[in-house]
């Protein structure tokens, strides 16, 4: 998530006079930028004071320019903390530059479940949840862990898309009874990789062996992503892995898990118009919650500091920063209108089966108990052919998906009345964005906006319905995989800290074997294997009829 620190910025100072030449044929006068130095924490990264050239680009460590550093020289890694022979890098999704302890042997130690202690686990009620870890900027490997109190399993991908899985013993089933999660350790030596699990006894047992490919060559840049999205019930969130520590022991050695109490914002869109609501932003506190004040331009946004909205009255950036006793924050709110004009937003192609199936639930779906499964074709029975006939039967669901639909063409449903609009389903499910990029050529920041668009008035329009949203998934062609995982990752952050959509991450787990000849959609296996076993994890409970 990104939080805005408030930090001030560094002083830049402009020296200029002449030296060697550099690269030219006579003297070149550079002209010299002081960039301070930033100081590293647990949280982020720092720097060394240096300057550079804006004429020739090279880096000094000293303002007469007599001493050439690389950009290297300037890294100050996230800071760790040596205990009990790990090191310990706080929070998740940081980066952390791990040169110092790459070598033959490295542990990973993470906790898979939930922020609390928890008696029993209701029967069908389960903890889903993952963790990647990305090595040198490479596609990350996933440890993927499911359970509930009388089941669990684990998974490991590499990044090779070799897949192994293992049931756990009812051992560690008690453990999960009791503590509402699972603590692993992933050790690598010589390429080759085992998971441990910790036991009712505190030690730690392997449950999966000589896994290749989990770590790839000499590790320099380490990069973690939990996924915190998943309930065990409506009011305790699953929190992975507080901490992770690295190091070269046994994974059984202990160490204290860090903690810190923070304030959490998060920049916002807001559109303006009555068409529509007003936007949720994000305001947490890791620790203990403080009382608020807001500063805020008040001729250009509403916001309602109970609900945690904010609608925009006028276009534009505006920055709204937020004060307690301890912490102070701020976060942006992007005010835009909105256009519906052109290609992306003519639906008319899609109306027929729109309303059809809006027809259908009127006949066949209840209020309060029919669960929707909405989107593009991967939510559409041409490809999710035995939805009714084998994976859903007797179950009160409907399938609901568009081929070819994007983002724009289920707003549009909304806005008209067409579809989603007048009804009360229990949950949603979603599978889009695929198409906003290959077929309608969205950019990333358009395309991140017009899913939180599209959210923002589905929640309006359905206020008592679940919303449970599927990543992204890869193809194999690839011209827009950056720009998937990059979504991926926003909604993923998006997501976090709303109470009325789950976030549920298949794209490290939809490998091309899980896919069809035409390299873009989900086999028949793979909605059993994956979208099926990740939707009931997540908590989404699907009623019988």
């Amino acid at each position: 998530m990104k939080v805005i620190r408030g930090l001030a910025a560094a002083l830049v100072l402009v020296l200029s006079f002449t030296t060697a030449a550099c690269g030219g044929s006579g003297p070149h006068e550079h002209s010299l930028q002081r960039h301070d130095a930033v100081a590293q924490t647990a949280n982020r990264a720092g720097r060394t004071q240096y300057w550079e050239c804006d004429g020739c680009g090279k880096l000094f460590a000293d303002e007469a320019a007599q001493t050439e550093i690389s950009p290297d020289d300037t890294y100050l890694p996230v800071k760790v903390v040596a205990e009990d022979g790990f090191l310990m890098v706080r929070g998740a999704s940081q980066e952390c530059f791990a040169g110092d302890i790459a070598g033959e042997r490295l542990v990973f130690r993470f906790f898979l479940g939930t922020s609390g202690d928890i008696d029993e686990l209701a029967s069908g009620r389960g903890i889903g949840s993952s963790v990647r870890i990305g090595m040198n900027g490479t596609s990350a490997s996933t440890v993927a862990f499911s359970g509930n109190g009388s089941s669990a399993q684990i998974a490991v991908e590499s990044v090779y898309g070799n897949r192994q899985t293992a049931r756990l013993a009812e051992e560690y089933r008690t453990v999960l009874r009791q503590d509402g999660g699972l603590d692993f350790a992933l050790v690598t030596a010589d390429g080759v990789s085992t998971l441990f699990v910790k036991g009712q006894d505190g030690a730690y047992d392997a449950v999966l062996n000589e896994m290749n490919g989990v770590i790839v060559g000499n590790v320099r840049s380490l990069t973690f992503q939990t996924d915190e999205n998943n309930y065990v019930s409506g009011d305790m969130p699953a929190v992975f892995s507080s901490a992770f520590i690295i190091g070269a022991v046994d994974p059984a050695a202990e160490a204290d898990v860090i903690s810190e109490g923070r304030l959490i914002v998060d920049d916002v869109y807001s559109w303006l118009g009555e068409a529509y609501p007003a936007s949720e932003y994000t305001l947490a506190f890791t620790g203990t919650e403080e009382f608020v004040r807001y500063e805020y331009d008040e001729t250009a946004l509403e916001l309602d500091a109970t609900a945690h909205t904010v609608k925009a009255l006028k276009e534009g950036t505006y920055t709204v920063t937020v004060r307690s006793e301890n912490f102070e924050e701020s976060f942006n709110v992007i005010a835009r209108s909105v256009e519906k004009t052109g290609a992306p937003w003519d639906n008319s192609q899609y109306l027929n089966t729109a309303r059809t199936h809006k027809s259908r639930y009127t006949g066949a779906g209840t209020d309060g108990k029919t669960t929707l499964f909405v989107g593009d074709s991967f939510f559409d029975t041409s490809f999710w052919s035995d939805f009714y006939s084998d994976c859903y039967v007797g179950m009160d669901a409907l399938c609901c998906g568009i081929s070819a639909t994007t983002s724009y063409d289920w707003e549009r449903f909304m806005l008209d009345g067409v579809f989603l609009t007048n009804m009360n389903p229990k949950n949603v499910v979603v599978d889009l964005g695929t198409n906003n990029f290959y077929d309608d050529k969205a950019t990333l920041e358009e395309t991140i906006e017009n899913m939180q668009r599209l959210f923002t008035l589905m929640h309006v329009n359905l206020p008592d319905a679940d919303i449970w949203y599927f990543s992204v998934a890869q193809r194999v062609y690839t011209d827009y995989s950056s720009e998937v995982s990059a979504l991926n990752d926003a909604m993923q952050e998006w997501c976090e800290y709303k109470d009325w959509i789950t976030f549920i991450d298949v794209e490290g787990l939809l490998s091309e074997m899980y896919l069809r000849d035409d390299g873009v959609h989900p086999s028949i296996g793979a909605y059993k294997d994956i979208y099926m076993v990740q939707l009931e994890y997540a908590g989404c409970v699907i009623e019988e009829f």
